[in-house]
């Protein structure tokens, strides 16, 4: 049985599946694309995570397993530990080069003077091996702070390789071209907004707001093709969605007479604007029951794309650039996603928005976004960018450049469009990536191989979707659940054989 069937039958089992009515739907699609329903983790409606399900039914299938599981609250790993010569009594190279354990900050119920909470560091050594499981994000995180990556990202952040303070470990390019957080990827969205004159049937309404989807493959250019969702949703969540959507591109870049506000201050005027619109939404009599049920929108998801992101880490203004062994509190997590890095991708997306039928709408919708709103918001932007400009100009200062499209098929307003509305998929992959067999280990820099091991540090292993090669063209986590199964087994035959 592989990972996929045997994480399904466990959902089955827990009754924690269930599957989208389609019942109301209001779009189609040109081609032959058939509309499919939703499968969701969930029971009586209500979400349910994969812990759950998967390790919390097998804890009270299976008491005795408790006493093989601790969970250590209030603790957050700072670094993995990696041998030298005074870690071991063993003067081999492979156990000069194994993660033995991991430093872990706990937070204490003391305070310091500024009344800030202190953190005790204590050290858990690993019997066997380490499992590194937390996230696209996370994992790359922890590794660059244990001095694991490629070493230009190690010497920007002021952290020192972990092979240069283990002095048995020969000078090998797997060591210094692991490519750790280096080829992040995630589906992007981009919302389509529709408002019904007639209220839609309560029975219609779906369990998370998406009634069902359209999954389909179209060509871009020559020998490349694009895997798309087009996900149809109702008002269910129209509290969180339309105050996220329409406080969002002041996220993305707001700028005062051309010059660029300090970020903390573009989050917070985010948030206060999204929390007034919701604000708005629950004090107003009726507003978000009439929204509920007037509300339907078609997200375009491009599901392969080849925009590439990046996660680093940056010293903190507070830490020492002294010590050279760095712990990640000492350190600040820098994201970059990359969206629309890649010209394809916002042409795979037009492809994909052209491929939606408005002629077959019924004639009491009408497009609210990107249509009337945007079709505003567009018109002051470009006009104000024309006055920014002009006054720039005066002050001998160069104009920003904007996004143009090379694709003449492509109207002006849609790469605009695409910048300020579209949101992350939160599937974020790829900062681990996993090798083929073949591969080549003195110039490639895939951080894992095909029994998910770290290359050249022995006794750790990195199981989550940060191993991913490339995006796959579904939501993760199933993939995630399936990949720890699989992950087991390997672990299990490994045992077998020694």
């Amino acid at each position: 049985m592989n990972g996929v069937d045997h994480v399904m039958n466990v959902f089955n089992k827990e009754g924690a599946i269930e599957v989208s009515h389609c019942k109301g739907v209001m779009a189609e699609v040109k081609g032959d694309t058939t509309f499919e329903p939703v499968t969701t983790s969930s029971q009586r409606s209500k979400r349910v995570n994969y812990y759950t399900v998967l390790v919390g039914s097998l804890l009270q299938e299976h008491p005795e397993l408790n006493e093989c599981v601790s969970f250590l609250p209030q603790m957050e790993v700072e670094r993995i530990l990696i041998s030298d010569k005074s870690d071991s009594t063993e003067h081999d190279e492979q156990a000069c080069h194994r993660a033995w354990g991991v430093e872990c900050a706990v937070t204490s119920k003391k305070t310091n003077s500024n009344n800030s909470t202190e953190k005790e560091y204590i050290t858990l050594k690993a019997k066997s091996q380490i499992i590194l499981c937390a996230g696209a994000i996370g994992t790359p995180s922890i590794l660059l702070a244990s001095g694991i990556g490629h070493e230009d990202d190690l010497i920007a952040a002021g952290i020192t390789p972990w092979y240069e303070r283990v002095s048995c470990v020969h000078q090998s390019n797997i060591y210094r071209h692991l490519g750790v957080g280096r080829k992040l990827r995630d589906h992007i969205l981009i919302p389509r907004i529709f408002l019904t004159k007639e209220a839609q049937d309560e029975s219609s309404l779906s369990y998370n707001t998406v009634r069902g989807l359209y999954n389909t493959k179209l060509s871009i250019r020559k020998e490349d093709y694009g895997k798309f969702q087009l996900q149809l949703a109702d008002g269910v969540m129209v509290d969180t969605m339309i105050p996220h959507f329409a406080a969002g591109p002041i996220r993305r870049q707001w700028s005062l007479f051309g010059w660029q506000l300090p970020q903390e201050w573009v989050a917070s005027t985010f948030s206060i604007l999204r929390d007034f619109l919701q604000f708005i939404l629950y004090v107003v009599p009726g507003l978000k029951n009439w929204l509920c049920l007037h509300f339907t929108s078609v997200n375009v998801c491009l599901m392969n794309p080849k925009s590439v992101g990046k996660v680093s880490l940056g010293r903190r203004q507070s830490a020492s650039w002294e010590s050279s062994a760095s712990r990640l509190s000492d350190l600040e997590v820098m994201v970059n996603p990359g969206y629309l890095s890649n010209p394809r991708d916002l042409n795979a997306l037009w492809t994909c928005w052209n491929l939606l039928d408005t002629s077959k709408f019924p004639s009491s919708m009408f497009e609210l976004l990107p249509g009337y709103c945007f079709a505003i918001l567009f018109n002051m932007y470009r006009f104000g960018a024309w006055i920014i400009s002009w006054f720039r100009m005066l002050l001998f200062v160069n104009a920003d450049n904007h996004l143009v499209s090379e694709d003449n098929a492509m109207p002006s307003w849609f790469p605009s469009y695409v910048s300020e509305f579209a949101v992350p998929y939160y599937h974020w992959c790829g900062t681990c990536a996993m090798g083929p067999v073949n591969i080549n280990k003195e110039t490639d820099d895939f951080v894992v191989d095909e029994s998910l091991c770290l290359r050249g540090i022995n006794g750790l292993r990195i199981c989550d979707a940060s191993v991913f090669a490339d995006c796959i063209s579904a939501p993760t986590a199933l993939t995630c659940s399936a990949l720890g199964f699989s992950a087991s087994e390997i672990i299990l035959n490994d045992v077998k054989q020694q």
